[in-house]
């Protein structure tokens, strides 16, 4: 359960002090809080979910809705849901043309520059399908 309620935030100002009226040098500073009324983000809030331990089963439209709205209420943000097999994440080629090769670039006379890249940003050809 999360409760949600609208949220304020407190931006610091610094005004100068000045001497009296007819002299014009400042003597030094002062910070001014006020809480101002703000909106909270939704990628915010799953940051604030994370730390909570709530990776999984957040119910964004429902959340969207209680963001969006100015209300104070008290709902279910996640449901529990059985963890699914998955996979490790992987770099796939798709395409040859997209390969990367950072091995030092040959020059015609058989030796490597080292200052080089064969393939360091490859760019797609005009006309190439992947």
């Amino acid at each position: 359960m999360e409760y949600q309620e609208p949220v304020y935030a407190e931006p610091t100002r610094t005004q100068r002090l000045s001497g009296t009226e007819s002299e014009a040098a400042i003597i030094g500073y002062t910070a001014k809080i006020k809480s101002e009324p703000t909106k909270l983000d939704f990628d915010e809030f799953v940051a604030a979910m994370w730390l909570q331990g709530i990776k999984f089963g957040i119910d964004s439209n429902a959340v969207r809705q209680a963001i969006s709205g100015d209300k104070l209420l008290r709902m279910p943000v996640a449901a529990y849901l059985e963890p699914t097999p998955g996979r490790d994440a992987e770099i796939k080629e798709m395409c040859a043309e997209l390969h990367r090769d950072n091995s030092p670039k040959m020059l015609l006379n058989g030796k490597a520059d080292l200052g080089a890249f064969k393939n360091r940003f490859p760019r797609f050809q005009r006309g190439c399908v992947c």
